[in-house]
């Protein structure tokens, strides 16, 4: 009996030495990169632990994030937001170049628009550029159904005269009443701020203390540079806009009015029941920019010219090419901050 419970003593002994408890689990883990399956909570850090702070984390960071354009149908509004998440979480990076692409437009908008100021001094700012941008304001052609004013169509009928930066209160492009229909939520940016540094300091101390990271872990780290990007470049734009502003245009001419509307970018946002302007891809769809206009418009002008161009025969079996049109090339600006559609377009 007592050689019995001293072999049982020896084996119990031989048992705890050789496998490791859960709080030393992960050193063990570190020191003969073993792996393994589901690790219980106690005693150290579990599977389900880490799961979820790692889960948690991208959730928050993403939801915070997000900034979705305006549609007149609430519920295309959500759904709208609900495709960037996904977008967010399957590629972050494209969310952030969309980020850097609407800033760049915001920008460009604020600049064009410095010399009209209200009557305190006063032009335009990002946060109205970004308003105008995410398809807030539009102009109402029926008793039911309104068009998209585009930011270019904006600046246009600022320098024709039709309207002026004094009176754009309005138009519903007040600073204060913008921010009163902004939905920003502090405490949830708050939570994911806390929750960014909570989970970048644990990260930090296991490396330091030559704790290995899971896959998981790094692949969450991946994604913290991206949406810091992403929220710097949409720092000014409003957040989850539920209705946009709709106003009566000034009285034009037939010309002028063509004019104007020939200036859309796009018609698939509208919301005159067209079947393009009705389908749920348009949650998917990247928001056409004012520089991809400008872009097709000088290809397209570039095109007209090489038609235009008349052959003359020298009688003498060589011919010379004289250019009708004295426009001069547009040049094509290839940085990052205006959009090439030749190699992305409006879609992904």
């Amino acid at each position: 009996m007592a050689t019995s419970a001293a072999g049982t003593a020896s084996a119990t002994s031989l048992v705890s030495a050789t496998a490791p408890s859960s709080a030393n689990l992960t050193e063990s883990l570190a020191q003969n990169a073993t792996m393994v399956g589901w690790v219980r909570e106690s005693g150290g850090r579990g599977t389900l632990t880490l799961i979820t702070t790692c889960l948690v984390t991208m959730f928050i960071c993403t939801w915070v994030v997000i900034h979705r354009r305006v549609y007149s149908s609430n519920s295309m509004g959500q759904w709208h937001k609900t495709a960037i998440f996904l977008k967010a979480i399957v590629a972050p990076e494209f969310i952030a170049v969309e980020s850097l692409q609407e800033w760049s437009q915001a920008k460009k908008m604020v600049a064009e628009c410095v010399e009209y100021r209200d009557e305190e001094g006063k032009s335009m700012e990002l946060i109205h550029a970004f308003y105008i941008s995410m398809l807030a304001l539009r102009y109402r052609v029926g008793k039911t159904t309104s068009r998209v004013i585009w930011p270019n169509q904006y600046i246009w009928l600022l320098k024709h005269g039709f309207i002026e930066w004094k009176n754009h209160s309005e138009w519903g492009l007040l600073k204060r009443d913008i921010e009163d229909k902004s939905n920003t939520d502090g405490f949830a940016k708050a939570t994911a701020l806390v929750q960014v540094f909570w989970f970048v300091a644990q990260c930090i101390m296991r490396s330091v203390h030559s704790l290995p990271l899971a896959p998981l872990e790094s692949m969450t780290i991946s994604y913290i540079p991206l949406f810091a990007v992403t929220y710097y470049f949409w720092w000014f734009k409003p957040k989850d806009i539920m209705s946009p502003t709709i106003i009566d245009l000034p009285v034009m001419t037939s010309t002028q009015r063509e004019e104007f509307e020939d200036l859309s970018i796009s018609s698939d946002f509208d919301d005159e029941g067209l079947d393009r302007q009705n389908s749920w891809g348009n949650v998917w769809a990247l928001t056409p920019r004012v520089f991809e206009k400008e872009y097709n418009d000088a290809k397209k002008v570039e095109r007209l010219e090489r038609q235009a161009q008349v052959i003359h025969s020298d009688g003498k079996g060589s011919f010379n090419v004289t250019v009708v049109s004295e426009e001069a090339v547009y040049k094509e600006e290839r940085v990052v901050a205006h959009w090439d559609p030749d190699l992305y377009g409006s879609w992904l």
